[in-house]
């Protein structure tokens, strides 16, 4: 069984998946802003309690990175770290736009995927990915008008908290 968090943004968040089937057997997600810290052992605890299992069922975790809250990011990855030590479980770090990339792969139909993430004051976090989403450059931090301009280079599935700032853009 693999434990995923996230709290690097305004989410606090957690899944189950069943590692030998990939079927999410539980998962449960708070918007919060802020307060991670307070709520993310009760996530996990609901999330295990509604899929019928206990720590004893984990194999591996699974942590967001990044970019995002740097407090929210240290929430996840204590909890991850912590739960590994206890558990003697490995942990896998997984940047957001990977995330993000995964989960749009079914409907990027063949084509790049460009993830973008709202940095605020005018900027995004933004990587480019394959059809098969593997990386295709690094992660990096831009202004909106850079990312509107690359973003329209190429035959792009945006998706991410910053794609409607760079179709807003780019109608403009």
């Amino acid at each position: 069984m693999l434990l995923a968090l996230e709290t690097s943004d305004r989410l606090c968040a957690a899944c189950l998946i069943d590692t030998a089937t990939g079927a999410v057997l539980s998962s449960k997600t708070l918007d919060l802003g802020r307060g991670h810290a307070e709520k993310m052992m009760d996530v996990i605890a609901d999330v295990l309690a509604d899929a019928g299992k206990d720590y004893t069922s984990l194999t591996r975790l699974a942590v967001c990175v990044g970019p995002g809250s740097f407090t929210g990011i240290r929430v996840a990855l204590a909890t991850a770290t912590g739960l590994s030590i206890a558990l003697g479980i490995p942990v896998t770090g997984v940047t957001a736009l990977q995330a993000l990339a995964l989960q749009a792969l079914p409907q990027a139909e063949g084509k790049p995927i460009l993830t973008l993430i709202d940095a605020h004051r005018g900027d995004v976090f933004m990587q480019a990915f394959s059809a098969h989403a593997l990386p295709a450059d690094q992660p990096r931090q831009v202004p909106i008008e850079v990312a509107a301009a690359l973003a329209s280079e190429g035959n792009h599935l945006l998706c991410g908290s910053g794609a409607p700032l760079i179709s807003v853009q780019t109608a403009a």
